[in-house]
């Protein structure tokens, strides 16, 4: 397989959508340090792991639209991210795992298919300034 970047796939103004199901936030943390590398083609982040994507696990198994909606700024590609899903026949899932500011792109990453996470697609986004940092941005 092809190992590329992290900084490879970076892009203002877009996200990159995977969904999975996983037992808890565990077996997400055990994934993504161990696995996602050799399922996806690239190590997160590895100048700065906590600049990776935002994921979480949901106690039950949600419509994509709904999971990704809960997400930064998901009301704006949930419902892209769910006709992905829709042509992919992927009902539901408890796990979402975005990408900001990252365009994945497979052809150069040659994914695995037995990977227990899928690639839904890449969606644009407007990055939206909390109310609380708004404020502060005025008073600076």
């Amino acid at each position: 397989m092809a190992i590329t970047t992290y900084e490879q796939f970076m892009e203002t103004g877009v996200v990159s959508v995977f969904v999975g199901d996983f037992k808890d936030g565990d077996a997400l943390d055990d994934y993504l340090n161990d696995q996602f590398l050799e399922d996806f083609g690239f190590e997160i982040d590895p100048v700065d792991p906590d600049e990776g994507p935002e994921a979480d696990v949901e106690l039950d198994r949600l419509e994509i639209r709904s999971l990704v909606a809960q997400y930064t700024d998901g009301d704006q590609f949930c419902e892209a991210a769910g006709e992905a899903a829709d042509a992919l026949h992927i009902e539901e899932r408890n796990t979402a795992i975005i990408f900001y500011h990252f365009r994945y792109k497979p052809e150069m990453a040659l994914a695995r298919d037995e990977s227990p996470v899928r690639f839904l697609g890449v969606f644009p986004f407007v990055e939206t300034i909390p109310e609380e940092d708004e404020e502060d941005e005025i008073k600076r």
